[in-house]
């Protein structure tokens, strides 16, 4: 995959990161004022990946479930099965469109404008503080296409089984990282996206179109990965009961979402996943520039759970509830709130996909 970042703008990433640690606190009401240290062993590096899809379902069962499936409240990632059998279309990928809006609302009160979903206090802005890692082009410029035709982040949505958009059609979405082919405007599809047997690791149920293509998916667990850019892991930002929303139209080669969103919600877990990305960022050597100036919040070396306060600071804390019953408000009276709620607008073109990236 193209990385975006040079070390100049990674070191003055790492300056504002710091900064942000000393003065960054929660202002907003009803979020956890102070951040708790879970000392329950770190999760392993497997444990932040959605877990292989079961198999393809029958056209029995599929006969079977004509309705639209409801939001699954079981520990993600969920398992409900996958996509039917659309039959096959002109690409084992398509029809798909790619990810070139990604934005994340600057404050509660953006998030309300946009027309944010997601439980919680800030209303899916609190990763704000953590756009200082990406640049100035923030999570847009992850996936703007550079005038060399690089694209930071290549995300891929397929809508299987999609045809003409009208109301009922029944399509199933899967997302796929990739990369830009040189000199060309189409796209593959990065190997890691798929399990053992072929299938996207990461996909939701299948669902049946509202006029003029609307959708809301179920929930399922979604991996947003973010490069840091020198060879540098990326960081990975684990949404748990993740959902997508917005209008599916006709784009050829593919098909276009417009007014989207990506909801989903940051737990212990996720942030766990974010300390053990960044510490392996950190013990290279030599290690990368922008480490220097954490030193002082952030020991390579130290347990991951012992780290995770230092992202609770930079993001405000926790701003939301979740339990067995889905996501609830949640106040630092109660001492219920474990979690951050994320809300990114969302929107895709058209594009054809080749097939596998060599």
């Amino acid at each position: 995959m193209n990385r975006l970042h040079d070390s100049a703008c990674i070191v003055s990433l790492g300056v504002a990161l710091g900064l942000a640690l000393t003065a960054c606190g929660d202002d907003t009401a009803g979020a956890a004022s102070t951040p708790v240290v879970d000392a329950s062993p770190p999760a392993s590096d497997a444990a932040f990946l959605p877990d292989a899809a079961p198999p393809v379902p029958d056209a029995a069962s599929l006969e079977a479930d004509a309705a639209p499936p409801q939001p699954d409240a079981a520990p993600l990632p969920d398992a409900a099965p996958p996509w039917p059998d659309f039959g096959a279309p002109p690409s084992p990928f398509g029809p798909a469109g790619r990810v070139d809006q990604l934005d994340l609302p600057a404050s509660l009160e953006a998030a309300q404008a946009a027309g944010c979903q997601v439980v919680g206090a800030k209303g899916g802005s609190g990763l704000t503080p953590l756009g200082r890692f990406l640049g100035d082009g923030g999570f847009q410029g992850l996936v703007d296409r550079q005038d060399d035709g690089a694209v930071g982040v290549v995300l891929l949505v397929q809508a299987a089984g999609f045809e003409t958009g009208a109301e009922g059609e029944r399509v199933a979405l899967r997302t796929y990282y990739g990369d830009a082919v040189p000199g060309a405007e189409t796209f593959t599809v990065d190997p890691s996206s798929l399990d053992a047997d072929g299938h996207a690791v990461v996909h939701w149920p299948a669902l049946a179109l509202g006029a003029g293509g609307a959708f809301a998916s179920a929930s399922a667990g979604f991996v947003l990965t973010l490069p840091l850019g020198m060879g540098l892991p990326s960081l990975r930002l684990r949404l748990e009961r993740a959902t997508l929303r917005g209008a599916l139209t006709a784009d050829a080669p593919g098909v276009a979402i417009g007014g989207g969103f990506l909801e989903g919600y940051l737990t212990r877990d996720s942030l766990l996943g974010l300390v053990v990305d960044l510490q392996a960022a950190c013990s290279t050597e030599p290690p990368p520039d922008f480490c220097e100036p954490l030193r002082a919040f952030f020991d390579p070396a130290a347990p991951p759970e012992m780290t995770v306060n230092v992202l609770l600071a930079l993001v405000g804390g926790y701003d939301v509830g979740i339990d067995e019953a889905g996501p609830h408000a949640c106040s630092s009276a109660a001492r219920d709130c474990n979690a951050i709620g994320v809300c990114l607008e969302v929107g895709a073109s058209g594009v054809a996909i080749d097939g596998l990236t060599p």
